[in-house]
């Protein structure tokens, strides 16, 4: 009976120890939402708090590459978001817009020579350096529209 209940226990362990792995595992990509439900997504490049430039991608062909370049951008260990934007001079908002209306906000910023992209509230990723170039070429293959608009704004989604 005393073996039966410590051999039970140590199975119950490895069990609840391979399902903390697998539940890290599986969260260490970004996870955006489905290229299905966005109508667009919109690229506002920030300069001290005021939107400056826009470029707006509505294809879902380019909805689709988009999503899975950031699905790339692994969590970075002992990185967490702690505000809706992240604390820079310079950095681009996204916005993913959803068919249903309304939208997600999430931001991208620069800083010593890697990308990252900041889910507010909750963690950040970095890109790899090989997608940063495809990610800044694809982006800037959009159409760039001058805006001048503050933050609240942008986060109120008002323009």
């Amino acid at each position: 009976m005393k073996y039966r209940n410590k051999f039970m226990f140590i199975i119950f362990s490895i069990i609840v120890l391979i399902s903390i792995m697998l539940v890290f595992r599986i969260n260490k990509n970004f996870k955006g939402p489905n290229a299905e439900e966005l109508k667009s997504i919109t690229f506002i490049n920030i300069v001290d708090d005021i939107g400056i430039e826009k470029i707006v991608f509505d294809q879902q062909q380019d909805i689709e590459k988009l999503l899975e370049i950031f699905k790339t951008a692994e969590k970075v260990k002992g990185m967490e978001s702690i505000s809706d934007f992240p604390n820079k001079h310079n950095f681009t908002t996204i916005l993913f817009n959803f068919k249903t209306g309304g939208s997600s906000i999430r931001s991208m910023y620069d800083e010593n020579d890697n990308l990252y992209i900041d889910q507010p509230y909750d963690y950040i990723y970095k890109f790899r350096v090989d997608n940063e170039q495809i990610l800044y070429q694809l982006i800037y293959s959009g159409k760039i529209e001058s805006i001048y608009l503050n933050l609240g704004e942008i986060q109120k989604n008002n323009f």
